[in-house]
């Protein structure tokens, strides 16, 4: 394999992955060749360098192997990250564990409906936004708005952690810069903007095929629940446009669907911890909850893969180097 420098042709065809736009972020590496690539960050912990992946190889099924087999043969230690089952079954394969995640939550947008007794959360977080004066819009980048975009941005990470710096890896920076992503936002009945949300293309065979739901933030004030207004305006638009679906992202359930034998008992562990003790940070059971209130048409299993037989160490690089911790 060899260094890569530009990935956009790979994302368009291979990139049918949630996490695939995550992967065009600073502080990424590439190794492949004509056939593919794969994408990973580089941590250095433990005395050891570990390569961390997001998700797949963008490259044909077939030749996943061969990338896991190339890549194994030159790093010190493996992580991949948010990956589904069919690549579970090259890594287990390959002598890696696969743990649970728990489960991405997708909406097939062709015939999706927000009627209907569940779904009256949203509904209302709708209605209540409409009435009090609140407007939902896509976010043209011009100078004024960046800022604006910028100050709800350190608002809200002040708020999970002081002096926290922006996240990266697990989440894709928000970056003025980023290709592959569009932003939605709303403005107060005063015009100032309040809460905004961003969105990650996926590509499949050179066609734009639907988005994964990125970043979420919002200002103290920010009207309850005004993601879901917003992600309601974002489904209508996507439909217009004749996209196939649109992934929530991540619900975290570690113990939702175990992968065969070969989970790690550690990083089930390391995981529970990270749940109980992160919940300052990140609510991951509250945001299942929050997620589950659009009820995905489907939920496709997300998985985490180790080489690691002790990842307590890995675990804890990825989320100090996500800047989670």
């Amino acid at each position: 394999m060899r260094v890569i420098d530009d990935i956009d042709g790979y994302l368009r065809k291979f990139g049918s992955f949630s996490l695939a736009a995550s992967a065009d972020q600073p502080g990424m590496s590439y190794l492949g060749d004509d056939a593919g690539v794969i994408a990973f960050s580089e941590l250095e912990y433990a005395g050891r360098r570990t390569r961390v992946c997001l998700g797949e190889p963008l490259a044909p099924p077939e030749l996943w192997p061969g990338f896991v087999q190339r890549l194994a043969a030159c790093s010190d230690n493996l992580v991949f990250l948010n990956v589904g089952e069919e690549f579970c079954r090259v890594l287990s394969a390959a002598g890696m564990f696969v743990n649970s995640l728990g489960w991405e939550a997708i909406i097939d947008l062709d015939g999706y409906r927000f009627d209907g007794p569940k779904k009256q959360n949203i509904r209302n977080a709708v209605r209540r936004c409409d009435v009090q004066g609140y407007t939902v819009f896509e976010a043209e980048l011009d100078d004024r708005t960046w800022l604006e975009l910028d100050s709800v941005s350190q608002d809200w990470l002040s708020r999970k952690g002081g002096s926290r710096p922006e996240n990266r890896l697990l989440t894709r920076p928000f970056m003025r810069g980023n290709r592959y992503q569009r932003i939605f936002a709303m403005r107060d009945p005063e015009g100032r903007l309040v809460h905004f949300l961003t969105i990650d293309e996926i590509w499949r065979d050179g066609s734009l095929v639907g988005y994964h739901s990125n970043i979420n933030r919002g200002l103290e004030t920010s009207p309850k629940n005004a993601d879901y207004a917003i992600h309601a305006y974002i489904i209508e638009v996507l439909r217009q446009e004749g996209r196939e679906f649109l992934s929530l992202g991540l619900c975290p359930d570690f113990g939702w669907r175990q992968f065969g034998k070969h989970a790690n008992p550690y990083t089930t562990l390391a995981l529970d911890l990270s749940r109980r003790y992160g919940r300052s940070i990140y609510h991951l059971d509250g945001i299942t909850r929050h997620k589950s209130a659009f009820c995905p048409t489907r939920r496709r299993p997300v998985y985490v893969s180790t080489q690691n037989p002790w990842p307590l160490t890995d675990v804890l690089g990825v989320f100090r180097n996500s800047n989670f911790i």
